[in-house]
């Protein structure tokens, strides 16, 4: 700064008064090189406050985006798992009707791991399928996801012979 003065004064004593005497500066040229200064001063205040503004919005919307990711992925892996723990349940139930086909009608749960199957083994009512066939239900469980599927399952009385009729999912 005492540089940029220093050359403003030479220069203005230069105009008046052909470089010789004391060094003198105008009113006007004063003015003028403490206004350029200030003027810089004030455009740079928005310009930061701008960008960081920007940033901070494209830093938040990354933020959010991770972590709907993230969610979005644990949920479908958790409902993923509850999905199996079903299927497991029903095939374990379909098991218990194979070795028993006098079985009428059964209730238990089973675990795997951290995830875990609730079984409703009913016969021979049409809430059942119907006569001569069992329904086997599974409700699979992980953490807050749930999934149910319903088997449908027919035995032949002369033969024993157990056939899957229909396995669908049901919603809960």
């Amino acid at each position: 700064m005492k540089a940029k003065l220093l050359n403003l004064l030479r220069k203005e004593n230069k105009k008046g008064s052909g470089g010789c005497g004391p060094l003198r500066l105008s009113r006007a040229s004063l003015a003028t090189f403490f206004w350029k200064k200030n003027v810089a001063g004030v455009a740079a205040l928005p310009t930061l406050l701008l960008v960081g503004g920007i940033i901070t919005i494209i830093s938040i919307s990354l933020t959010t985006s991770v972590y709907l990711y993230i969610n979005s992925t644990q949920g479908a892996n958790l409902s993923l798992r509850a999905l199996s723990a079903a299927k497991s349940g029903i095939y374990d139930g379909l098991m218990k009707v194979i070795r028993d086909k006098s079985l009428t009608s059964a209730s238990y749960n089973f675990s795997i791991g951290n995830q875990s199957a609730a079984i409703v083994i009913c016969r021979d009512s049409e809430a059942c399928g119907g006569s001569g066939k069992f329904k086997v239900s599974s409700t699979g469980s992980a953490l807050t996801r749930r999934k149910k599927i319903e088997a449908i399952v027919s035995v032949d009385s002369i033969t024993g012979l157990v056939k899957l009729e229909s396995m669908t999912e049901v919603a809960l």
